[in-house]
């Protein structure tokens, strides 16, 4: 702790001694060296410290969960539940081909606990917050400057942006996983019947319900992110968003949510931007 000492009064910036202390000084043991110790305080600034302990996570975990689960955390709209983010990162085939190395599963779905194992090493830098109506826990970061670390990190280039923004807006509408993957390819299987080998191709799913209504009930967590995922989605995003705007469905279930306007003024605020404009049909 003498060096998260000497750190922390010549800095005296109140974040970084958190940032410190919860990314780093917290895990340290009796038994850890002190070189291991000094190699992870190297850094002056609050990003850097992130940025190192980002490093480490990827060397761990792998790059590709590490950076899928940051990516999705700073893009969505109103945060991620654990499970929300365990389902939308096994959309992304690329991922789970890397955690499971090539091994066949029943369900291409990965375990939450491995996520939640990742969330864990970043909790001093992640808020979780009860959303909605039902108080569902998501998480944020809990500041801006994190934010803007991982955006800088993972989202910097427009391609993986938009890639962020339609996995969120398959994974909020509903879609298969098949088309809402984005990457790789389903599975083929060579199977024999009747002596005579045949190629099958086998796509290996999950179930998710993010329908408008949950038990009656509209669903908010949807309602309330796919318009706006969708308008981050470049121009066939707005042309499908404009459509989903059209649905008296989907107008009904907002209603009834008491979302209509929140939805109506984000997305014309977005159409002004790029000097657009949009009706939906009465």
């Amino acid at each position: 702790m003498t060096l998260l000492t000497t750190k922390a009064q010549a800095s005296r910036v109140p974040l970084y001694i958190s940032t410190a202390f919860q990314l780093c000084a917290s895990k340290w043991t009796g038994m850890t060296d002190y070189s291991v110790a000094k190699r992870a305080l190297q850094s002056e600034s609050v990003s850097g410290i992130l940025e190192d302990a980002l490093e480490q996570l990827e060397k761990q975990f792998g790059v590709l969960l590490v950076s899928r689960i940051c990516a999705f955390i700073t893009a969505a709209r109103n945060g991620l539940s654990l499970g929300e983010l365990t389902d939308v990162v096994s959309l992304e085939w690329d991922v789970v081909s890397e955690v499971f190395e090539g091994k066949d599963v029943v369900v291409r779905r990965l375990n939450s606990v491995l996520v939640e194992q990742v969330l864990w090493e970043l909790q001093g830098c992640l808020a979780k917050k009860r959303v909605g109506a039902g108080g569902l826990e998501a998480y944020f970061w809990s500041s801006s400057v994190f934010k803007s670390v991982a955006a800088e990190r993972y989202l910097y280039l427009t391609d993986r942006l938009v890639a962020t923004h339609r996995s969120l807006a398959n994974y909020w509408r509903d879609k298969k996983v098949k088309e809402a993957a984005g990457t790789g390819a389903p599975a083929t299987e060579t199977k024999s019947s009747n002596g005579r080998d045949k190629a099958t191709t086998v796509v290996k799913t999950f179930g998710f319900n993010q329908t408008l209504l949950i038990l009656g009930k509209p669903n908010e967590r949807r309602i309330s992110s796919v318009v706006w995922h969708l308008l981050n989605c470049g121009t066939s995003g707005a042309t499908e968003a404009v459509k989903t705007l059209q649905s008296i469905s989907f107008l009904g279930a907002a209603i009834d949510a008491g979302l209509l306007d929140e939805i109506w003024n984000v997305s014309s605020l977005r159409w002004r931007t790029w000097g657009l404009a949009f009706t939906v049909r009465s």
